[in-house]
């Protein structure tokens, strides 16, 4: 169950991914070369992290016995309502439960072992803050931290259309004087995002209807795989606007400065509803459910029960839709506007479109600011690998790999 988790959780970050990583779904992960390490399938990176994952956890269930945290009866009865929740829903849709759970937890597991499971890791979630509770920081040691890893925290926003040259398609020169000729029309940001719109063959047009794929957020100082490039975004003269063109070995891209990003805005708590059919059959089930929830005051709690019924999005439909610490550029960028792009009060419901079909969203509450969590999290996060390597010396696990690796198909 645990190696089947972790690869979905695998998946869902890096799907979009998947075809540059060599991955192919279809196949054995035991015949594939894992793209990290050559010497390694990616049915053996699976397994190591997932042993990595349960060592962990089990380390400081372990602990957790041992400092008396343990889950309340109502805590664990959310676990079995949710999953009671999740098969009266495959019911109504007359789907095999068992079937399911095999096909999303692995083959033999049961309702009930998936139930004890995620107890598990919400006990340990539970541990973890307890943990870093224990740590004691406050603001000012945040504000401290920050302004000694500036660096490694401030990003970018800019603006990027690219013009790929190859021996098919355009030539270098060519992909270079339309990158020119671009950058000489695009004198401001609805420009930039038409011109590159008109630019696009009609099916990559469908394709990102509704949403902005010029647009880049949380760029770092190693973003981008030239040095001159990056030197150039994070230069202390760069103002708005700033325009760059340059050769990206298969393309050339022109770049726009939108502005320095010091994470200072407040993360936001959002439930999300996704329907992956961006057709106009898709558009009325959208407005249907909008209706729906609209007659029940975009109540949070049906909310919940509607994005684990219909939602299309595996990873937070089980979870009621519910996405916590949403930052710029996490999610589509549609998405994103939306969530920033205005001031929200909770209980505020808007439908956007992006390439991943029709978003259903919930606005819950603001949070701290983005600056401070990556400096809270940085912080514990060392602490936490401090006293993890400590407990480790004291719990001692063994691992039957032989077995672990039987549950690779």
């Amino acid at each position: 169950i645990y190696y089947n988790m972790y690869v979905a959780n695998f998946y869902s970050t890096f799907s979009q991914t998947y075809e540059q990583m060599g991955i192919d779904p279809s196949v054995s992960y035991s015949e594939q070369t894992c793209y990290f390490d050559e010497s390694k399938t990616w049915a053996d990176f699976f397994v190591e992290n997932t042993i990595d994952y349960c060592r962990e956890l089990l380390t400081f269930l372990q602990q957790a016995e041992q400092e008396d945290v343990s889950l309340t009866d109502e805590e664990r009865g959310a676990v079995e309502q949710r999953f009671e929740e999740l098969a009266d829903s495959l019911r109504s849709d007359g789907e095999d439960v068992q079937q399911y759970i095999e096909d999303a937890y692995g083959r033999g597991a049961s309702m009930d072992d998936v139930v004890r499971i995620m107890q598990d890791v919400a006990l340990y979630s539970k541990m973890y803050s307890h943990v870093t509770d224990s740590f004691g920081y406050e603001q000012s040691h945040y504000d401290e931290y920050y302004d000694t890893h500036k660096d490694q925290i401030d990003t970018v926003t800019v603006r990027m259309a690219s013009f790929i040259y190859s021996d098919g398609g355009m030539s270098k020169e060519q992909a270079a004087e339309a990158a020119e000729a671009f950058d000489a029309a695009a004198t401001d940001e609805d420009e930039f995002e038409r011109l590159y719109e008109q630019s696009l063959s009609d099916e990559l047009r469908a394709y990102f209807e509704g949403t902005d794929p010029t647009l880049i957020y949380n760029v770092s100082g190693d973003y981008f795989d030239s040095a001159e490039l990056n030197e150039w975004l994070f230069s202390s003269s760069r103002s708005y606007w700033d325009g760059y063109v340059c050769d990206l070995d298969g393309m050339y891209a022109v770049f726009r400065f939108v502005e320095k990003d010091t994470k200072d805005y407040r993360l936001a708590d959002i439930r999300h509803i996704l329907v992956s059919d961006s057709s106009a059959e898709g558009a009325d089930t959208v407005a249907e459910i909008y209706s729906l929830l609209s007659e029940q005051d975009f109540d949070e709690e049906v909310f919940a029960q509607y994005a684990l019924a219909y939602s299309d999005d595996s990873t937070t439909s089980t979870a009621g839709g519910l996405i916590e610490n949403v930052y710029k550029g996490r999610l589509a960028n549609a998405v994103t506007e939306w969530c920033f792009g205005t001031e929200h009060e909770a209980g505020d419901c808007g439908v956007v479109r992006s390439e991943y079909g029709y978003h259903i969203l919930l606005f819950l509450d603001y949070g701290e600011t983005y600056r401070t969590y990556l400096c809270r999290t940085a912080m514990e996060s060392a602490a936490y690998d401090r006293l993890y390597s400590r407990l480790k010396g004291v719990y001692e696990l063994e691992v039957d790999e032989e077995a672990v690796y039987s549950v690779v198909e």
